[in-house]
């Protein structure tokens, strides 16, 4: 897709009828044939992870042991992809090199990425990813911080359509926090 050999980001069947309309970018894949799309799908099939589980209880503001905690309908209402979309083959928590952080291939994918779904808001994980994002040909704009965050969010317009940015902790990381993130999500995803 977007003539990047394996880059199948995860399209949810109710993306398009879904406000806001979410994009997940996460940070790195660490295998060449595991794609974002084929990801999401085993977690939809009933695999579960750690990473996965934590983000989507802060995005939706309800614990897993809660009855109304459905990561399914989460993810068939979102868009999900790894921005570094060169393989990193290493254990998880390895920091990614900066060397592929800063790839042109990035800021173009996202681009191309923002321009087929034209997602009203984005959550970027990791504080290295959120310092490395670039969008093609596109300036970041700062907004106001976000309750409970020292950091202003973003906001990118290609073709009319603006796009908020935020930010969370890596939910891969053990202090990822729901109390943290939970409220700072639920401000941003009413923006």
């Amino acid at each position: 897709m977007f003539g990047q050999t394996h880059f199948e980001p995860w399209q949810g069947d109710q993306y398009g009828k879904s406000s806001p309309r979410l994009l997940v970018i996460g940070e790195s894949r660490f295998d060449e044939e595991y794609t974002d799309k084929t990801i999401i799908q085993d977690l939809m099939n009933g695999y579960q992870h750690r990473t996965f589980t934590n983000f989507v209880q802060a995005a939706t503001g309800t614990r897993c042991s809660e009855r109304d905690y459905d990561a399914s309908r989460f993810w068939k209402s979102v868009v999900f992809y790894n921005y570094n979309t060169t393989f990193f083959p290493g254990d998880a928590r390895l920091p990614l090199p900066w060397s592929e952080r800063n790839r042109e291939e990035n800021a173009r994918l996202l681009r191309e990425v923002l321009l087929k779904w034209t997602p009203s808001h984005a959550i970027v994980w990791g504080m290295s990813n959120w310092c490395s994002l670039r969008v093609e040909g596109a300036e970041w704009i700062d907004k106001k911080a976000i309750s409970g965050m020292a950091d202003p969010h973003r906001c990118v317009t290609l073709k009319s359509v603006p796009t908020l940015f935020a930010r969370t902790s890596h939910p891969s990381w053990p202090g990822f926090s729901y109390d943290r993130w939970a409220p700072m999500l639920k401000a941003f995803l009413a923006m």
